[in-house]
């Protein structure tokens, strides 16, 4: 169910002879006949490890700009959900597109999750483009992935006795020995230009 819900139906390519299979999935029919469709999540990870990284590497404003949306929506304490323009956006937040905010280690973990688009806090004219006519998400053209960014620190007691004579996963290790400190998300819509920043929300 997965795979299925990460389709994008409307991208649907019937017994191509060659697709990339980097961002697509083939569904196998009866008849030898195959479907393929672009996997939004595939698609995704290829655009943020490929694209959006290296950019955030080479540290240039310029090409940054092109990773955001016209209006970036973060949180504040106390104040809730506040939108700026991109323009604006450097000058009140310069750290937060760098390398350092995306690095990980073995105490920082990073995973990506699909979301649905927030109707409540993305009230504007200009997102009813994302919006199918019932008002409701257009999943399938325009996904939102999160980039989730997990910062753990070490427990003040393990969690549970580990038996070095039982074999344990290194998973289980590490949540034995370290909890999650904070967490910090970036939120990326699909758009026709490519996927764009739409909303953060980090540790002040």
């Amino acid at each position: 169910w997965n795979i299925i819900s990460s389709l994008n139906w409307y991208s649907l390519k019937v017994n191509a002879p060659i697709v990339d299979t980097n961002i697509y999935t083939t569904i196998y029919g009866k008849n030898n006949n195959t479907y393929s469709f672009i996997n939004n999540e595939k698609e995704f990870y290829l655009w943020f490890t490929k694209i959006f990284l290296p950019i955030v590497k080479s540290n240039k404003k310029i090409q940054n700009n092109n990773l955001l949306f016209d209006e970036i929506t973060y949180w504040k304490n106390k104040k809730g959900w506040i939108s700026i323009n991109k323009k604006e956006f450097y000058k009140k937040f310069p750290q937060i597109l760098t390398t350092y905010s995306f690095d990980t280690n073995q105490m920082t973990k990073i995973h990506v999750v699909n979301e649905d688009f927030n109707e409540l806090i993305f009230t504007k004219k200009n997102y009813s483009k994302y919006l199918n006519l019932c008002g409701v998400h257009n999943a399938d053209i325009y996904p939102i992935f999160s980039v989730v960014i997990s910062h753990y620190k070490k427990r003040k007691k393990t969690l549970v006795n580990i038996d070095k004579n039982v074999r344990s996963s290194k998973a289980d290790i590490f949540y034995a020995n370290n909890e999650l400190d904070y967490q910090n998300s970036f939120e990326f819509l699909k758009t026709d230009n490519g996927y764009k920043l739409l909303s953060f929300s980090i540790k002040n």
